[in-house]
C-alpha cells in the first residue's frame, strides 16, 4: 500500500530540488564570506569593464576636441573626475552586490535546510 506521508515528503523534495537546483547547493560549497566576497568581485570586475569600455566611446566619440584643446592641468583635472566617478560606481556597485548576494546565499541556505529537513523526515518514515 502506498504512504501518502512518504509520497509528500519525497515529492516535496523533489520540488525543493528542482527549484533552486543551482543555487541549492551553493550554501553547501561555500562559506556566507567567500560567497558573497566572490559575487561582490564579479560585480567589482563588471563595473571595472563596463565603466572603461562607456570611457573609451566617450573618448573615441570626442577625440578631436579632446587632443585640439587639452593642456596638462585640464588633462589632470579630466583624470581626477573619471577617477572620482570610477570609485563612486565602483562603492555603489559593491554596495548593491553585497545586499544581493547576502540575500541570495540566505535563501539558498534555507531552501538547503528545509531539503534536509524533508530527507530527514523521509528517512524517519522509512525506518518506521
Amino acid at each position: 500500500m502506498i504512504d501518502e506521508k512518504k509520497v509528500r515528503l519525497m515529492t516535496e523534495a523533489e520540488m525543493i530540488k528542482k527549484q533552486n537546483r543551482r543555487e541549492l547547493f551553493n550554501s553547501r560549497k561555500f562559506f556566507a564570506s567567500d560567497y558573497v566576497t566572490f559575487g561582490m568581485l564579479r560585480s567589482a570586475v563588471g563595473a571595472t569593464v563596463a565603466y572603461v569600455l562607456i570611457l573609451l566611446l566617450i573618448f573615441l566619440s570626442e577625440a578631436d576636441e579632446l587632443l585640439s584643446e587639452i593642456t596638462v592641468t585640464a588633462l589632470i583635472d579630466l583624470a581626477i573626475r573619471y577617477v572620482r566617478i570610477y570609485a563612486l560606481i565602483l562603492v555603489v556597485s559593491l554596495i548593491i552586490s553585497l545586499i544581493v548576494y547576502v540575500r541570495l546565499y540566505r535563501r539558498s541556505s534555507d531552501s538547503m535546510h528545509r531539503y534536509r529537513e524533508v530527507i530527514h523526515d523521509l528517512s524517519e518514515t522509512l525506518e518506521q
